[in-house]
């Protein structure tokens, strides 16, 4: 059976195009087809709205919105208002999920694109570190676990963009010492650059930890040298570079006025309660306007105290440890990595790209939640386990375990393949919270004329399903998004908005909470005949 997979692998990677070309269709054409017979994804966390309304900020030709007159009803999470109307996050996500709205319509295309590019770029990232016929290998494998059904490309979150960013340099620092090219600088400071637009903190680890192979390696016999790398490879990925860092920080400057500071800095410093790093405290917190907004910092402030701590930390790790490497490696992959120790013994080289990985991961402990943050490193995972699995390959013909534990990853594989393939086709009966809010906005679409939905929550309403979310342009939706703010202060946009229906959305259960996700109670209804006396003076 090694032999076959050895030799199946040989002949598909014997071309130096065909591989590429492949790899991206088949990453790109299965996340289209489960997009396309499951629906297009309707958002439902907090950040993919944000993503959204980024995306649709760019498809329209602008890097910032200007601040509504009326802003402070339309507060919402992870937007700021001032001194522009934005999205918090770094840009890449929104750019490509913006490419997609531009040329179809329909944001989810960047996701499915960037999962074929990111197929692509992983084989060429692993042909620097392990054999044509394994590389093939670690694309197919990455592909398997990061496009079709993943989250990664049937969700408006990303990971795909600081995995190809990862996935440039991670390919780059071997091929720069060995043989460096302005082709492979180029390459180096373009996955530099993504990593700045799209996961800035990890990306630097990872980067950093590139930077000090390539520095120990470039002193051995067999590198370039430092000479040639300078020569060859530096100067390109200057100019790219440079060409990244203007661009952001003509971005910061249009979207917060500062080009030395990001979005997420100016939303961190007026609306949380906490600070990202543990050593640093909030003095005071903000005076919320909504009851809402006050109630999810809240709740991330206490969820950072309680996971920060250094026991909390420790207790945590290897439960977070082991659903990355169920989301990334799946069932079938963790048996594989048996063979990893032996593979780092042949090559020396995957060293560095698991001490690299265990980096990122263990300095991401302390807040780590979604697999998307460990996105920068996640294609070397894909460079290790094929590793592994040649390893057990070789060892297959003298070793029964190492036979017996391929057919097992073999088996493995196939079971699981087989799964994901059921379930990702089976129709969810439960309606969430996303199906929900796109319904009622659906809902209102389809009436003549344009509305304006007051949304007012009871106590017991989780802060998970936000309903107050509107498109880079306010005032040309047909549906605006607002937040009861009281009959009195709602008559300043009742009167701003004179030509839209107004109506009351009521959500939430009054006694009970209910789980993220799940859909809420709703009530839609004409806005009280009473609180309308006196808007049209």
């Amino acid at each position: 059976m090694a032999s076959l997979l050895n030799d199946w692998l040989t002949r598909l990677g014997d071309s130096h195009v065909w591989p590429y070309v492949g790899l991206f269709g088949l990453a790109f054409g299965a996340s289209l087809l489960v997009g396309l017979v499951n629906g297009i994804p309707v958002p439902s966390a907090h950040d993919e709205f944000a993503y959204l309304l980024a995306a649709d900020t760019f498809a329209s030709g602008r890097l910032a919105n200007p601040t509504h007159l009326l802003w402070p009803f339309f507060e919402t999470f992870h937007v700021i208002h001032e001194p522009s109307y934005v999205a918090k996050y770094p840009p890449a996500q929104g750019l490509v999920l913006g490419f997609g709205q531009w040329i179809s319509g329909t944001p989810i295309l960047g996701a499915w694109l960037t999962a074929g590019l990111l197929a692509a770029v992983t084989y060429w990232m692993a042909l620097g570190w392990i054999p044509r016929p394994w590389a093939l290998l670690a694309a197919l494998l990455s592909t398997i676990q990061l496009a079709g059904p993943s989250y990664w490309a049937q969700s408006y979150w990303g990971g795909n963009m600081a995995a190809i960013g990862g996935a440039l340099v991670l390919g780059a620092a071997p091929r720069i010492v060995r043989s460096p090219s302005p082709g492979v600088g180029v390459a180096a400071g373009a996955g530099l650059t993504l990593l700045a637009l799209s996961r800035p903190f990890e990306g630097l680890l990872t980067a950093t930890a590139m930077a000090g192979f390539v520095w120990l390696r470039m002193g051995r016999s067999d590198s370039a040298g430092w000479s040639a790398c300078f020569r060859r490879a530096v100067p390109a990925a200057a100019v790219v570079l440079l060409a990244g860092g203007t661009w952001l920080g003509f971005y910061n400057q249009r979207t917060v006025g500062d080009p030395l500071k990001l979005p997420y800095q100016v939303h961190e410093e007026t609306y949380s309660m906490s600070s990202l790093k543990p050593w640093k405290t909030v003095e005071a917190p903000p005076a919320y306007r909504h009851r809402v907004l006050a109630q999810f910092h809240h709740m991330e402030k206490e969820g950072r105290a309680r996971t920060q701590t250094p026991g909390m930390i420790v207790k945590q790790a290897p439960l977070k440890a082991g659903a990355m490497g169920i989301f990334f490696l799946g069932f079938f992959g963790l048996p594989a990595l048996v063979g990893l120790p032996g593979a780092m013994k042949e090559d020396k080289g995957l060293v560095v790209l698991a001490a690299t990985g265990g980096l990122v991961l263990l300095a991401s402990m302390w807040t780590i939640a979604f697999a998307h943050y460990l996105a920068p490193v996640a294609p070397l995972l894909y460079v290790l386990l094929a590793a592994s699995v040649a390893s057990l390959a070789g060892r297959s013909v003298q070793s029964r375990t190492a036979r017996w534990t391929l057919n097992l990853v073999a088996m493995l594989f196939v079971g699981v393949v087989g799964l994901r393939l059921a379930f990702t086709f089976v129709p969810v009966s439960e309606e969430t919270f996303g199906v929900q809010r796109a319904r009622v906005a659906d809902s209102l679409a389809d009436r003549p004329g344009r509305d304006l939905v007051f949304v007012q929550y009871t106590r017991a309403h989780t802060v998970h399903n936000e309903w107050v979310y509107n498109a880079a342009d306010i005032d040309g939706s047909e549906v605006v998004w607002a937040r009861d703010m009281g009959p009195d202060a709602n008559r300043e946009l009742l009167r701003y908005y004179p030509d839209r229906r107004p109506w009351l959305l009521l959500v939430g259960h009054e006694d009970q909470m209910v789980e993220p996700d799940q859909a809420e109670p709703v009530r839609l209804m004409d806005y009280p005949a009473a609180a309308l006396a006196g808007v049209v003076e």
